[in-house]
């Protein structure tokens, strides 16, 4: 072969061997080493990571440990991921000819690359083939992905009323950081073991079970909450990085203050704040969330709803701290949590007219709330409505909670002496025969 711009001629060598020779040479031939620059040799060998598919096994892993066995340099690699097959969804190998093969970009184009980056990361392990189905690809979008943009939009959402000022730590603002120091470490060290699977599932159970589910909804209302909303999202963009370098870029531009690098790919990794740590509050949280997923239950195997207030919930063990025990108050709809050492969990589930009525107000809350947000009103705007009781004892029960229900629901409400007419109305029954109209203006 003649070489362009020239007169010489090329022609292949004689003494050419397999190409798979040529690439388990590759850590060698690279520096012309044994012949020239053996100090730059020494630093980069051996290599800290490789990562192939399985058939490599026998080809590029093979012939690296070949080579470097030949030259008496042992393990070429410190560490190695080997990535299995990817299958169709009933486990046969994808082929043309079967017509059961995925495109990667319609994959993307339906879910994005790093909702797919997910789902490796997060199906099985690295080596464990996979059945690839798109539905289960959208679980992850609808699941952990959709979860933390939500935590995202709910932080801008309330980002306008001022700076994120920090308050007095409440019991949950200190286990949701213990919890997030865990999982700081906890993902540093499955990194440094080679191990993304279980270091994205910390990440994904922290964010939908720990952070979302728990700590942000119990803090919804707390404006002196938001430092520490905007610090659990900066350090799970953070975290989250080598995995969806995309998303947790996203995130970290739309929280990112001065200070803070350009980039969430040049920042620092999260230091492990061991001061965060509270391991009996963790127990204590842990034991709080099962009294109330145990009441829960309750109420549902009753046929009673959450919003209708009960008089008390009786709970084993020692008694909570009051932040704990306020907790499991609101969460179970008690106005008292009692203690009984060596009891289970149980309710009490005599209705008072008085405690029928609360939730009466409960659930008229409610479906105001719902009428605000289909008239468009903003979280903080204030709103008007007129209201009417279908009978009068119902109207009276209502006018006791009408304060607390015009704060909860930030709507100036007016009693109508006939049914209010408007386009934003809503009519809804209480209990049979009790009925109530609302209309937002």
């Amino acid at each position: 072969l003649k070489a362009p711009g020239s007169r010489a001629v090329l022609s292949r060598i004689p003494e050419l061997c397999d190409v798979w020779f040529d690439s388990g040479s590759m850590p060698f031939a690279q520096w012309h080493w044994p012949f020239e620059n053996d100090d730059v040799f020494s630093s980069q060998f051996p290599a800290d990571f490789i990562c192939e598919g399985v058939d490599q096994t026998r080809g590029w892993f093979y012939t690296l440990l070949a080579v470097s066995t030949l030259l008496s340099k042992g393990a070429p690699y410190r560490n190695v991921i080997s990535l299995s097959h990817v299958l169709d969804e009933k486990g046969q190998k994808m082929s043309k000819s079967k017509g059961n093969i995925v495109k990667p970009d319609e994959v993307i184009d339906a879910v994005g690359v790093d909702t797919a980056r997910w789902y490796f990361y997060t199906v099985n392990n690295p080596g464990d083939p996979k059945m690839f189905a798109l539905r289960e690809v959208r679980e992850r979008l609808t699941g952990f992905m959709m979860t933390l943009a939500n935590c995202v939009r709910f932080y801008e959402l309330y980002e306008q009323t001022g700076a994120a000022k920090q308050g007095t730590k409440t019991a949950l603002d200190r286990w949701v950081l213990s919890r997030l120091s865990v999982l700081t470490h906890d993902v540093a060290a499955h990194l440094d073991d080679y191990d993304p699977t279980v270091a994205a599932r910390a990440i994904e159970s922290f964010v939908v079970d720990d952070f979302s589910q728990w700590w942000l909804r119990r803090s919804r209302k707390r404006t002196d909450a938001r430092w520490l909303l905007r610090h659990i999202l900066r350090t799970v963009a953070l975290l989250s990085a080598p995995f969806v370098p995309f998303a947790a870029e996203d995130i970290w531009k739309r929280i990112r203050e001065e200070g803070d690098a350009i980039s969430v790919h040049l920042a620092d990794w999260p230091r492990i704040t061991h001061e965060d740590r509270h391991e009996k509050l963790e127990a204590e949280m842990q034991q709080v969330r099962s009294f109330i997923t145990a009441g829960l239950a309750i109420r549902k195997s009753e046929g009673i709803r959450v919003r209708q207030p009960l008089a008390a919930v009786v709970v084993p063990g020692a008694t909570l701290e009051p932040d704990l025990e306020a907790l499991v108050r609101d969460e179970l709809n008690v106005k008292e949590v009692r203690y009984a050492p060596g009891a289970e969990v149980s309710l009490d589930l005599t209705i008072t007219e008085p405690l029928k009525h609360e939730g009466w107000a409960r659930e008229m809350m409610r479906s105001i709330q719902d009428l605000r947000k289909e008239a468009g009103f903003n979280v903080g705007e204030r709103a008007t409505g007129r209201w009417h009781a279908l009978d009068d004892t119902t109207g009276a029960a209502l006018e006791p909670h009408m304060k607390e229900i015009e704060s909860e629901t930030k709507t100036n409400l007016e009693r109508a002496q006939t049914g209010p007419q408007g386009k934003i109305s809503k009519e809804f029954e209480l209990e049979p025969g009790k009925v109530v109209t609302v209309v937002i203006y």
